[in-house]
């Protein structure tokens, strides 16, 4: 499935614009921005399917994120409080601040920055979303989707290796089987150690960077197992829109080698050509089946399960 324009609920009702020279101007950079934001999104839809992202390829997108970074700030977020409540807040804490971290972590190499930028767009993008019936109908009420909290915005947790080797292994039995009481027991202690070395609880941005790399991964393997199924019924390679991105984001973020993740596309095409094997790169044959393919499912909900109870726990630590 091609992907589809990004951020385009973003776009400004008319309303909002009025006859004033700064109003319009202001809402023209807004508008701008965003329009250099969606143009990330069109470049992905010119290439093919699940290819690899190459390096030139990505450098185009960080171009035009830049350049929606460089109109962004010279929009009056005053002025767009004044529009909505908290409207100009999230623009510039969310939309500005995602910008700025995804183009450092792409540039910096610094994955964690690159993945926090990622989580503050959608966070904007949830928030737009649910206030944009009251933006256009010029209401002054701002519909509260989660607490907010003053947080670094470079804040990461910084586990000491006994506290980094024991979040290891819980993770480690999270993906491969079901966890028992113990294992949960071993996340809340190590939690507990770090909160009380640090002398604070978790901020929501440790919390979102604690879990971040691994729910992504998860959610891949969860979306790669019903694009699986889809194109084994219907015989054609069919996949989740979610799959999609996430297909993209596994990729830049280097989450899963390159070669796996060629190892992806082609059991999406065994699927879809019902092929009882699958063959790697040396030409060795392993069995495959749709059978195979609802047990990696049951597999996917076991670790789904897994992540909602660590999500749990580590909540308890997050003031």
């Amino acid at each position: 499935m091609k992907k589809l324009i990004i951020l385009t609920f973003l776009i400004i009702p008319i309303n909002l614009s009025c006859g004033q020279n700064q109003k319009e101007s202001n809402i023209k950079h807004l508008i701008n921005s965003i329009n250099y934001a969606n143009s990330t999104a069109e470049l992905d839809n010119q290439r093919e399917s699940f290819s690899i992202i190459e390096n030139n390829e990505m450098k185009k997108s960080i171009e035009f994120y830049k350049k929606a970074f460089e109109e962004g700030k010279l929009v009056n977020i005053d002025m767009l409080n004044k529009d909505h409540p908290n409207f100009g807040n999230h623009f510039r804490d969310d939309y500005l601040k995602g910008l700025q971290l995804l183009i450092d972590g792409y540039e910096k190499k610094i994955d964690r920055a690159y993945l926090q930028g990622q989580i503050l767009l959608e966070k904007w993008g949830t928030w737009y979303s649910a206030n944009f019936d009251n933006i256009r109908a010029r209401n002054m009420v701002e519909v509260i989707i989660e607490h907010n909290k003053n947080t670094l915005a470079n804040e990461e947790p910084n586990l000491n290796s006994s506290e980094l080797e024991r979040y290891s292994r819980v993770l480690k039995k999270a993906e491969g089987g079901v966890q028992n009481q113990s294992d949960l027991a071993e996340l809340r202690s190590l939690l507990r150690d770090y909160t009380s070395r640090t002398g604070r609880f978790l901020t929501e941005e440790e919390y979102n960077v604690f879990i971040g790399f691994m729910k992504l991964t998860n959610d891949y393997f969860y979306e790669l197992g019903i694009s699986l199924l889809y194109s084994w019924d219907q015989k054609k390679i069919l996949t989740t829109t979610k799959f999609d991105d996430l297909y993209k984001t596994m990729a830049t973020l280097k989450l899963r080698q390159e070669e796996n993740l060629k190892h992806d596309l082609r059991t999406l095409k065994a699927a879809s050509l019902n092929q009882p094997y699958l063959e790697d790169e040396l030409g060795q044959k392993y069995e495959f089946g749709k059978e195979i393919i609802l047990n990696q499912m049951k597999q996917n909900e076991i670790s789904n399960n897994n992540m909602t109870s660590i999500h749990r726990i580590m909540r308890e630590f997050v003031k």
